[in-house]
C-alpha cells in the first residue's frame, strides 16, 4: 500500500474542515501542519474548500483596517463578554 492510498483510507472530509481555520490561523504546529496538508491535497473537494477559505481569509485580511483601541475599550469589551458568558 503507497502513501497516498493510507492517507485516503484515514481521510475523512469533515474532520478535516474543522482544521482549516486552525491552520489559517496559525493555530497547528509544524508536524499537524505537514499533515493536514498531505490529507487535504488528496481530495479535490477539500483542496477547494481549503483555497476558498484561504481566499477569504487573505482578502479580509487585506480589506479591514485595524485599528488600536484604548486599554479601557478593551477592558469594558471583556468584561461585556464575560458577562454574557456568565448568564
Amino acid at each position: 500500500m503507497d502513501d497516498k492510498q493510507r492517507l485516503l483510507d484515514r481521510h475523512n472530509c469533515q474532520q478535516l474542515m474543522r482544521k482549516v481555520m486552525l491552520l489559517l490561523d496559525g493555530e497547528m504546529s509544524e508536524a499537524e501542519e505537514k499533515d493536514f496538508l498531505a490529507n487535504v491535497s488528496i481530495c479535490n473537494h477539500c483542496l477547494e474548500s481549503y483555497h476558498i477559505e484561504k481566499n477569504f481569509k487573505d482578502y479580509i485580511v487585506n480589506k479591514v483596517e485595524r485599528k488600536k483601541l484604548s486599554v479601557d475599550v478593551l477592558i469594558s469589551i471583556r468584561e461585556k463578554i464575560k458577562g454574557q458568558l456568565d448568564a
